[in-house]
């Protein structure tokens, strides 16, 4: 959440444990929800939707804490692949 945090374009953060929500900035440039979770899928990080702007990250609860911290990884970097 603290890198996200630092992110202009980066609306609300929630969630509650390992699932995270995160709301983009309405408008932002060059942004297709459709292109970015199917380009998270490819990296193996299943991302769901609930507009045109939000999306979480919803591990398993049985996740081992490298697989979270590698899809979190993803999770941020493909984040900011918008700056």
């Amino acid at each position: 959440r603290t890198e996200l945090k630092n992110i202009s374009y980066v609306e609300d953060i929630n969630g509650l444990g390992m699932e995270i929500g995160v709301r983009l900035a309405n408008g932002l440039k060059n942004f297709n929800m459709i292109k970015f979770i199917e380009k998270a899928r490819n990296k193996r990080l299943h991302l769901a939707n609930a507009d045109s702007y939000s999306f979480q990250i919803m591990p398993p609860l049985t996740i081992e804490r490298s697989i979270l911290d590698k899809g979190l990884e993803i999770f941020i970097n493909e984040v900011k692949s918008f700056s």
